[in-house]
């Protein structure tokens, strides 16, 4: 009768190890990331993951009309800019 010879790789137990951790880290990101709340629940209007540097841009630079939103006057349902 045959024998199956079970021998590995050297390298395909730590390939495989390698594997698993980086497939577990995306999963990990994944829920993260989807579980953490929205912000409306943590009373923030800007995402937790952007950094408070990024918050502080200072758009008077020239540009700034062109990222405004317009205000919305909740009244008369109208923009008024």
């Amino acid at each position: 009768m045959p024998t199956i010879d079970y021998d590995l790789h050297p390298f395909a137990l730590a390939f495989s190890i390698l594997c698993f951790l980086v497939t577990s880290g995306l999963f990990a990101t994944f829920f993260y990331v989807v579980l953490r709340g929205s912000p409306e629940e943590s009373g923030s209007d800007v995402p937790d993951f952007v950094s408070e540097s990024a918050q502080d841009i200072d758009l008077s630079a020239g540009h700034a009309h062109s990222f405004r939103a317009p205000a919305y006057d909740e009244e008369t349902g109208v923009n008024v800019n």
